[in-house]
């Protein structure tokens, strides 16, 4: 699968830049604020950028390996997470209510079926991922069709007139996925990409941490870097790969781009290696309590914009986030150039 992100986005920063100082008498005192308007202008290749119909597209879906309870949160359970979200009685509903975010809710494989509502999305490819402690965690067709509802999803919000969309997961057990996924595509050993969860002791620490190495090694990282579906393939949630998919799509469609925390941003990471120039048109919107979240921030010379130590934050931080955007869109709204 091949997406057409442009590359000459970083030709318009040093134009846009100057632009953006010679409006301002004293741009300086902004600080990151203004570093985030260039950002975005520089996204939109304007000094008068525009957001219409932001939305945060939250995917769902199950781990085969939350069997091990590899960094598990306590009270973790996609399908009830989800059940809370579509009921609009979780704090990513208030949220997003209060600053303005459209919700998508996406199926791509929650275990359990969920009954008919029309406020879910169905990008449905199994009933969770299989075991990826003991086998590939899906096909590689699989993973491709999960690749390509991402893109659908992202297709149908740009032409409901979507121009900057976030991106957060909800799955049990995703933090082994992202952490599997991170190890290989930064070169980092298990250890620096995942924390201890809820284990209290040092011996369930270990176990966590040695079932993600036997895991990592049914792969090599020349394999890995080489094929990043085939990884995506191998150690991949569903959800994972779905705002994959998205992120892509959305970068091709010159769309600005939220992105949450640690599945979300790992997912990331598999799409720079598809494309390394979709992390032109994404933001990172918070560092996460999760450990090898900074880290991984670290790979993606990305800077966040908040930094709550959010733990399994669903989207949180990207509603969180926003305002931040559409402050900076507003500080260039009476720009002259």
């Amino acid at each position: 699968m091949l997406f057409d992100i442009p590359p000459a986005i970083r030709q318009r920063q040093a134009k846009l830049q100057a632009e953006f100082n010679c409006s301002f008498h004293v741009p300086d005192r902004l600080g990151a604020l203004a570093q985030l308007a260039v950002r975005v202008s520089v996204i939109q290749n304007s000094l008068k950028p525009c957001l219409h119909h932001p939305t945060l597209v939250i995917c769902a879906a199950d781990h085969g390996a939350f069997a091990h309870r590899i960094h598990s949160v306590p009270g973790e359970d996609t399908r009830q997470q989800l059940q809370y979200t579509l009921a609009g009685t979780a704090p990513i509903n208030r949220l997003a209510r209060a600053n303005g975010l459209e919700l998508l809710l996406v199926d791509a494989g929650v275990s359990e079926t969920l009954p008919d509502n029309p406020q879910l999305h169905a990008a449905r490819i199994a009933a969770g991922t299989a075991n990826y402690v003991r086998q590939p965690a899906m096909s590689r067709e699989q993973c491709l069709q999960a690749l390509y509802n991402g893109t659908v999803l992202v297709d149908t919000l740009s032409q409901q007139g979507c121009n900057v969309v976030g991106f957060g997961t909800i799955g049990a057990g995703n933090a082994g996925s992202a952490a599997l996924l991170m190890s290989a595509l930064c070169y980092l050993p298990i250890e620096r990409c995942i924390g201890h969860g809820d284990s209290v002791d040092a011996v369930s620490a270990y176990f966590n941490i040695r079932t993600l190495q036997y895991a990592r090694q049914r792969l090599s990282t020349s394999q890995a870097t080489r094929d990043p579906v085939q990884l995506l393939s191998e150690f991949g949630g569903f959800e994972i790969v779905t705002v994959c998919g998205g992120l892509l799509r959305a970068a091709e469609r010159g769309m600005v781009i939220l992105v949450d925390g640690f599945a979300s941003t790992a997912a990331l990471l598999a799409a720079r290696a598809l494309n390394a120039n979709v992390v032109d048109y994404c933001i990172a919107s918070h560092r996460s309590a999760e450990p090898g979240h900074s880290l991984m921030l670290q790979q993606l010379r990305a800077r966040p914009l908040l930094d709550l130590e959010l733990q399994a934050s669903g989207g949180l931080g990207v509603a969180l986030a926003y305002p931040l955007i559409n402050s900076a869109v507003a500080l260039l709204s009476d720009v002259t150039h």
